[in-house]
């Protein structure tokens, strides 16, 4: 078969493509260094000149970018731990957790000892069959009847309406990781008329506290640490919600019930509570104490509270006071707390009686710029930066019928300014795609 057109000659360590007689296959190859740091020489094959050209230029991107070749003699479990580091360590993070998760349960414990160029289809079979054995659906019988459907709840469309929601979405302090947000939706689109919600009630407690290592993490910007003054950033620390957890003998008084959420009928509406509680020892206010109880079922409840017999592995929370206050047996302190739940935004009132009183909010805690602020005002007129409008092409380009690789393909052809491989666009299409595609 004669050559397609004539080549030109490729420069040294460029790699090398031709024709063999044998087959007709075109071949080239290119030096790369390997996962145990030696450079060797890698052939790629194809049908066309242009296709084995193609192979090659990203297989020396990858090596150009740090992705090296394996090594035939390397063990699975130093392979997949090189590209965690190195490959999956450039998605976010909780991409990244998700894949470390995955990749030590399951294939480092079942493959890790065998050599990657030995690896067999069989072996891939055993690492299924081990898989299906530690999944709970399969163990019981169920993985013919459950389906995973991993996506936000916000964002889910289910075929049906359900019988039963359950999610631990609680927090430290009840509301602090959407539960309140996802439940109201979740109840009003998936929910059949008496279905059940676990848990069907939150209650928020709280209690003035002794806390001096909560304490210490305020007053460590007043220290001068390494030479420096970082005495304006005090401010944020006095404004910030610290998990801590708490003994029986750091709280000054009987914890006080905040609020009931009744999540049955609760909104992610803005809410406020205030309680009073008397001090039952002499000792020092430091701040607010807060935790929660969950009921799952009139009989079962769950909780984090320093008091409980029982605790869940969960740490609760501090909201600090500007500055200690002594007090005595007897002393009242009155808690007034406003909570926004979406935002994630807490205010707190404590007031000593006859003594001191104290206003923080998470809002003064927030690092907020002015170019950020600005770009919330309403007269303000946004225009999409370039990875932006690069981002509006691969949504563009989700049309149900375009490959993900062709994606990938013509993001390196619109941006060359953004990305300088096909790992790169790849990366940033995955992001988009995993996020936003179904």
């Amino acid at each position: 078969m004669p050559n397609e057109r004539k080549r030109r000659r490729r420069a040294n360590g460029e790699g090398s493509i031709y024709q063999r007689a044998s087959d007709a296959k075109w071949v080239g190859s290119a030096y790369v260094y390997t996962t145990k740091g030696v450079r060797k020489r890698r052939p790629v094959y194809g049908n066309s000149f242009d296709e084995v050209r193609e192979k090659l230029d990203k297989l020396k991107g990858n090596s150009a970018n740090g992705v090296l070749f394996p090594d035939r003699t390397i063990l699975v479990r130093d392979y997949l731990n090189y590209w965690l580091q190195e490959v999956v360590a450039q998605k976010r993070l909780t991409t990244r957790r998700g894949y470390e998760s995955a990749v030590r349960l399951h294939p480092i414990p079942v493959l890790g000892t065998i050599r990657l160029g030995k690896l067999t289809g069989a072996d891939v079979r055993r690492l299924v069959a081990v898989v299906r054995q530690k999944c709970l659906c399969c163990a019981n019988g169920y993985d013919d009847r459950v389906t995973f459907v991993k996506k936000l709840s916000l964002d889910t469309e289910l075929p049906e309406r359900v019988d039963v929601i359950v999610a631990d979405q609680i927090g430290r302090f009840g509301f602090d990781a959407g539960i309140l947000e996802y439940f109201a939706d979740a109840r009003r689109r998936f929910l059949k008329p008496g279905g059940r919600l676990i848990p069907k009630r939150i209650r928020m407690w709280v209690a003035p506290v002794e806390a001096p290592a909560q304490r210490d993490q305020v007053e460590f910007w007043l220290s001068r640490p390494a030479g420096f003054d970082f005495a304006p950033v005090r401010r944020y620390a006095a404004n910030t919600g610290y998990p801590c957890r708490y003994t029986p003998d750091q709280l000054l008084s009987i914890p006080q019930l905040g609020t009931v959420l009744n999540l049955a009928v609760a909104t992610d509406a803005s809410f406020e509570f205030a309680a009073s509680c008397s001090v039952l020892s002499d000792g020092e206010l430091h701040g607010v104490g807060g935790w929660f109880d969950a009921n799952l079922s009139d009989s079962v409840q769950m909780s984090n509270s320093p008091l409980s017999s029982q605790p869940i592995n969960r740490r609760a929370v501090f909201f600090p006071v500007d500055h200690p206050v002594a007090v005595v047996a007897g002393d009242t302190v009155d808690v007034r707390m406003c909570v926004a739940p979406t935002d994630t935004l807490v205010t707190w009132k404590v007031t000593v009686r006859g003594k001191a009183e104290f206003t923080h909010s998470t809002w003064k805690g927030m690092l907020l710029s002015r170019e950020k602020l600005a770009k919330t005002l309403p007269d303000f007129v946004p225009k999409l930066t370039r990875r932006g409008i690069a981002r509006g092409s691969v949504l563009d380009l989700c049309d149900g019928r375009t490959t993900l690789a062709s994606i990938e393909e013509e993001m390196l052809h619109r941006y060359p300014d953004l990305f300088e491989s096909r790992q790169q666009a790849a990366v940033f299409v995955t992001e988009v795609v995993s996020a936003y595609g179904e």
